[in-house]
């Protein structure tokens, strides 16, 4: 009888977790421009607009290094929902909240710095945008 309750007891926490997953999903579509794909380990360098491909619970390239005025795009081509969520308390605004699979996100930088951000939902994604004058 113990172990038909503790399995009741885990289909319904399932059941639940998903239900507060798809229940939150807030899709940012905005149109996104690819730039070509560069290596993790050297910053990306754009004037304009530069894009971050979200797969394999990580951020490519970890590290984009853009001048200021320039938006980001962040694409999730993950099946998992992610988030863009900055570090920084005066761009905590400025985060993407939920991703959705195939949703876009973008910010343009227009103050010099580096900008930590990572994923809200797996502590081990995080990435940096180095923003120069």
């Amino acid at each position: 009888m113990k172990k038909g309750i503790s399995l009741a007891v885990i289909v319904i926490v399932v059941a639940i977790a998903i239900g507060l997953t798809l229940g939150h999903k807030k899709t940012i579509t905005e149109p996104a421009t690819p730039s070509p794909a560069t290596s993790a380990s050297k910053p990306s360098v754009a004037t304009s607009e530069t894009a971050v491909s979200i797969k394999d619970f990580a951020f490519s390239p970890q590290s984009v290094s853009v001048k200021k005025g320039t938006a980001v795009t962040w694409t999730n081509n993950d099946s998992a929902a992610h988030t863009v969520t900055f570090d920084d308390t005066a761009l905590s605004s400025a985060s993407s909240g939920n991703l959705a699979k195939g949703a876009t996100f973008s910010h343009t930088f227009d103050t010099a710095g580096t900008f930590k951000y990572h994923c809200a939902y797996h502590a081990n994604m995080i990435a940096t945008v180095v923003v120069t004058d």
